[in-house]
C-alpha cells in the first residue's frame, strides 16, 4: 500500500521505485513461465539458465510497461481524479519525467539483453513473443492510450499472459507445443484476463465520463460480475481447491459499493491467478516425482 501524501516525501529513494514498478502485478509476468518451465521440468526437458533469462526479461518487460503506462497516463491527464490503486509517483511529484523516462530505456535494455541468449539459442520464435508482449500496452488505436481501458484489453492479456508466455516458455525448453501445455496456457490466461476485469469492474463508474470503454462499463455491473465468475471458475476444473476464494472474490465485486471495497477484488484475484499456478505446479511436481 502507497504512503500517504503526507508522509509520502519522507520514503527512501529504493522505496519509492519500489512503489513505482508494482512489485504486486510481477507475478502476472513470473507465474506463466514458472508453470510452463514446471510442466517441462515434469517431462524432463528443462533448460534452468534459459528460464532464469526468461524471468528477468519478462519481469524488466513488464517494469518497462507499468513506467510506460504511468508516464503517458501522467502527461495525458489520464486517473488524475483517481486516487485508488498502488499509487502514481510521477503525479505524487516523487519521480520526474525525465527519471520515468530513463527507467524506460533502463527496463526495456535489461529485457533485451537477457532476451537475446534466448534467441540467439531457440531461434526467431522468441523474438516474436516478445514483440508481441512488449506491444501489449500500445496496442489500442489511439497509440499511447492504456491497454486495460479498451475493450479489447482481456484477449489481449489473455492471448500474451497466458497463451504467448506460457507456450512459448514450454517451446523453449522443449521445441514443440504440446495440447497439455497449451490446456494449461488457457486457464493462467483466463486469471490474468480476471485481474484486469477486477480493475475495469471497480473502476466502471469512474471511467466512462472520462472516455475509458471497457466491457465492465459497456455491460454494467450486474453482467460485469457473472463475466468475472465465468473468468476465474472455468479453470477449476484443473484446481478445484482455489473454489472458495474464486466464490469469494467474485461476491465481493457483486456487493462491493465503494471504490474502496471494490479495490480489495484486484490483489485478490492477483492472488487467485498465483495460488492456482502453485496448485498447477505442485500437481507437475508429484506427477514428476511420481514418474507419471
Amino acid at each position: 500500500m502507497i504512503a500517504s501524501r503526507s508522509n509520502a516525501t519522507s520514503l527512501p529513494r529504493w522505496r519509492v521505485w519500489l512503489i513505482a514498478v508494482r512489485p504486486r502485478t510481477l507475478t502476472t509476468s513470473t507465474t506463466p513461465i514458472m508453470v510452463a518451465t514446471l510442466l517441462a521440468w515434469q517431462q524432463q526437458v528443462v533448460s534452468p539458465g534459459l528460464t532464469l533469462l526468461m524471468l528477468i526479461a519478462s519481469v524488466m518487460t513488464h517494469a518497462g510497461c507499468n513506467f510506460t503506462i504511468d508516464y503517458f497516463d501522467s502527461i495525458r491527464g489520464v486517473d488524475s481524479v483517481q486516487t485508488h490503486g498502488p499509487g502514481d509517483m510521477l503525479r505524487a511529484g516523487l519521480i520526474t519525467s525525465d527519471d520515468l523516462r530513463r527507467a524506460i530505456t533502463i527496463s526495456f535494455t535489461l529485457a533485451l539483453l537477457a532476451a537475446l541468449p534466448v534467441m540467439i539459442s531457440i531461434g526467431w520464435i522468441v523474438l516474436v513473443i516478445a514483440s508481441s508482449l512488449l506491444a501489449l500496452p500500445f496496442s489500442t488505436p489511439q497509440g499511447h492510450t492504456r491497454l486495460p481501458t479498451t475493450a479489447w484489453a482481456r484477449p489481449g492479456v489473455f492471448l500474451a499472459m497466458g497463451v504467448a508466455m506460457v507456450c512459448g516458455t514450454y517451446y523453449v525448453h522443449a521445441g514443440t507445443v504440446t495440447g497439455t501445455a497449451f490446456a494449461l496456457s488457457c486457464s493462467i490466461g483466463l486469471y490474468a484476463a480476471a485481474i484486469l476485469h477486477a480493475n475495469n469492474t471497480r473502476d466502471a463508474e469512474v471511467d466512462r465520463p472520462r472516455g475509458k470503454i471497457t466491457l465492465a462499463n459497456m455491460l454494467g455491473r450486474t453482467a460485469a460480475v457473472r463475466e468475472y465468475a465465468l473468468l476465474v471458475l472455468m479453470p477449476l476444473l484443473v484446481a478445484l481447491l482455489v473454489l472458495p476464494l474464486a466464490l469469494r472474490v467474485t461476491r465481493l465485486l457483486e456487493h462491493c459499493q465503494t471504490v474502496a471495497e471494490c479495490n480489495s477484488a484486484i490483489p485478490q484475484s492477483a492472488q487467485l491467478h498465483m495460488k492456482y499456478a502453485v496448485l498447477v505446479g505442485f500437481g507437475l511436481v508429484i506427477m514428476r516425482i511420481s514418474g507419471q
